[in-house]
């Protein structure tokens, strides 16, 4: 189970997403419930550069899963 994070894990282009698995985003303002943060085994962030601070929380998810279909169509 996998937490997107905007401040620690690893970076999503470097995780291998082709086994089963989860993924939790959190909103923009509060991120992830504690609940869910507490289930998730590793966390996963997308480099974002300059000065950006993190992604709106459905762009985010898109990515992740756009890397997600894309690792497993290969």
């Amino acid at each position: 189970m996998y937490l997107a994070d905007a401040d620690a894990g690893t970076a999503y282009t470097q995780v291998d997403f082709r086994s089963p698995l989860a993924l939790v985003v959190g909103g923009e303002a509060q991120g992830a419930s504690p609940f869910a943060a507490s289930l998730a085994t590793d966390r996963v962030h997308i480099p974002l550069p300059g000065g950006m601070e993190s992604l709106n929380a459905a762009i985010a998810g898109a990515i992740l899963l756009f890397e997600v279909v894309r690792q497993r169509q290969v």
